[in-house]
């Protein structure tokens, strides 16, 4: 019988050939569905990063009802920065840990501009979190469109707390 085989040339041509295909579907495959969506979150959280850097809020006054026990607040807030601030989180905050959290959005608008957000009229009440015993500070940070830029917390000690706080008008 006289058998013939695949000369050891093109057997070493089509193994190769072998190899540089299946490489390139396994390349392709792994971009495709481990890196660019990777990549892409990846850059989402860097453009909110960018933003909060851009994001500054400061509180100009505050006052509580009763530093003793609180159960509502007035502030002064502006908005330093060049971001958008969507919303606010106020944080009251006691001496023994104990806190409420007031979430804080515009009345008008959707968004915030450089400004005031928060002036005296706007009377903040902790509802069922409250009173909080022996205050401690106040705490505000925002929310811009990314989420919250937690590095951009504000705070206001009892000795920034004004004396009286004007009464609520008719």
């Amino acid at each position: 019988m006289n058998k013939r085989g695949i000369s050891p040339l093109i057997a070493s041509v089509l193994l190769i050939a072998f190899a540089v295909t299946l490489f390139l579907i396994i390349s392709t495959w792994t971009r495709t569905s481990i890196l660019e969506p990777g990549l892409e979150k990846g850059g989402e959280k860097y453009a909110v990063g960018l933003d909060c850097l851009s994001t500054s809020v400061k509180i100009e006054s505050a006052c509580v009802d009763d530093r003793d026990s609180v159960t509502s607040l007035k502030l002064n807030v502006d908005n330093k920065g060049s971001t958008n601030i969507e919303s606010l989180s106020i944080r009251v905050v006691g001496e023994e840990g104990n806190l409420a959290t007031i979430p804080y959005g515009p009345a008008l608008a959707s968004i915030a501009p450089p400004g005031r957000i928060i002036s005296f009229g706007d009377r903040q009440t902790l509802g069922d979190q409250g009173p909080i015993a022996d205050l401690d500070r106040i705490e505000v940070f925002p929310y811009i469109k990314g989420g919250i830029c937690q590095d951009n917390l504000v705070s206001i000690g009892l000795s920034r707390l004004e004396d009286d706080c004007p009464e609520d008008s008719p």
